[in-house]
């Protein structure tokens, strides 16, 4: 089952694609996006967890700067603006964003109470700074960007996500 689901989140509400598998209970699992947003990509994971056994839900983490963004061609001019949400990106306020999904993924009919959380570039990063500074059941992060150095901002002459 896919859907479309609002997180009431403490600095305002925020979309977020939501898969559940056939049967419940279960763990919940919200995945981070790249810079891409909420794309196929994110959406295809969420369901791939689904039919694992998980509940996943994949926050719109681009809420504050653009609702909805969806990049999918990975096209310079894409790869260009994501990088530059990326840049602009409110890392505190994003933790906060994914506390609180993970807060509501975990109260969702079916949830058993467990919930982790996963990303991937971008979402990567934020797994790290989430598991650092929350409490988590489970994070793993994907190539996640500049965990060794979390206040830097990307340079153009690396391409990074």
């Amino acid at each position: 089952m896919k859907d479309r689901i609002t997180i009431e989140g403490r600095d305002g509400a925020f979309g977020a694609y939501m898969a559940r598998p056939k049967t419940l209970p279960a763990p919940a699992v919200v995945v981070l996006q790249e810079i891409f947003g909420v794309n196929m990509d994110m959406r295809e994971t969420c369901d791939e967890l689904a039919a694992q056994g998980f509940i996943a839900v994949c926050p719109d983490l681009s809420w504050r700067q653009e609702p909805g963004l969806d990049l999918n061609h990975w096209s310079d001019a894409e790869w260009k603006k994501g990088l530059a949400l990326y840049a602009a990106y409110d890392r505190d306020k994003g933790v906060r964003d994914i506390v609180d999904t993970a807060h509501a993924a975990g109260q969702l009919d079916g949830a058993s109470g467990k919930v982790g959380v996963m990303g991937f570039c971008l979402g990567g990063l934020m797994t790290f700074l989430t598991a650092a500074r929350e409490k988590i059941d489970a994070a793993i992060a994907y190539h996640g960007g500049e965990t060794e150095n979390t206040s830097t901002k990307p340079t153009k002459s690396r391409r990074r996500c």
